[in-house]
């Protein structure tokens, strides 16, 4: 059975019935999934980074004072909230670290977007 065929009165797409054109109907779903895709794009992006610096943030942090690679990137990777927060940063660390994990996934998803990908 063919769940969709034009010729059945019963199976018209509710769109093609209240446009009475389907090109303009068509067109305008083309733009609306295109506008979504670069908004799911922005988010991808934008997730993909949050998620990879705290987890880099948190293996960094917990391994800063065995390993002297891990305490440089834990230095580098703190910047800049969790050094200028001070008295903060020690009563409410996590909450700092995560504020800087999205300050560096927002810097880094305009750089990419600014410069790498296409408007």
């Amino acid at each position: 059975m063919i769940p969709y065929d034009r010729h059945v009165t019963g199976f018209t797409s509710s769109l093609e019935e209240r446009s009475g054109s389907s090109t303009g109907s068509v067109y305008s779903m083309i733009g609306r999934i295109e506008a979504k895709k670069h908004n799911v794009k922005k988010a991808l992006v934008f997730g993909s980074f949050f998620v990879a610096h705290s987890a880099a943030q948190f293996w960094s942090w917990a391994y800063a004072l065995r390993n002297s690679t891990a305490g440089q990137f834990w230095a580098i990777l703190s910047a800049p909230l969790v050094q200028l927060a001070g008295f903060f940063a020690s009563q409410y660390f996590w909450i700092v670290a995560e504020l800087n994990s999205l300050l560096w996934a927002a810097a880094l998803s305009f750089v990419v977007f600014q410069f790498f990908m296409e408007p």
